[in-house]
């Protein structure tokens, strides 16, 4: 059966006919994922309780669960059915405090399908894990990286930390070169 294309904009509550002539709710577009979901089982039920924060507001975390996940994103429920454009980047942040850059590409009811958004990583300057900035990548090729950060003051040619990239892997790197708001980094 061909399914209906969403409308641009906004999206949600849409529903297309399967089975016996009932209406079954739709995800937007087309199914394109290349990587197998796998259910959320080996987890705690605490690290499924997440939290989204839209546009920014920090204050107006919406509380979600973990339904499954893959390599390169997730499936939520939210608490609450909300109105989402697709593409929305949205941070996800775990109970742990870990946050990492997601977009919206699809959403219903109160579901949405989040994929991880690789351009943005942290840089984590000590074991405490107090002290860390958004980065973002710009290329990556075997063990070299080269990150865009707010301050490139912060930073010295040597100096070594942990770059944690958006899917949660770390890797220890030290800076090779700086040049602007560039950073040149190598695994150590």
């Amino acid at each position: 059966m061909q399914q209906e294309q969403a409308p641009p904009g906004r999206i949600g509550g849409n529903t297309a006919p399967e089975g016996d002539g009932a209406a079954q709710p739709k995800r937007s577009g087309m199914e394109r994922r290349t990587e197998q979901r796998r259910p959320v089982e080996r987890i705690t039920q605490l690290m499924r309780v997440c939290k989204l924060i839209f546009d920014g507001h920090a204050e107006e975390p919406q509380p979600c669960s973990v339904l499954d996940a893959s390599d390169n994103g997730y499936r939520v429920a939210l608490t609450s059915a909300r109105d989402v454009e697709l593409g929305t980047r949205v941070i996800f942040e775990h109970i742990d405090g870990m946050r990492k850059y997601v977009r919206v590409c699809w959403h219903t009811g109160n579901e949405l399908g989040l994929k991880i958004d690789w351009t943005y990583a942290r840089i984590i300057l000590d074991a405490a894990e107090s002290m860390f900035y958004d980065c973002k990548f710009l290329r990556a090729a075997s063990n070299i990286y080269r990150v865009e950060v707010a301050d490139p003051k912060t930073f010295s040619v040597g100096q070594q930390f942990v770059l944690e990239s958006a899917n949660g892997l770390r890797h220890a790197v030290r800076v090779r070169w700086i040049w602007e708001n560039e950073l040149g980094l190598q695994s150590v």
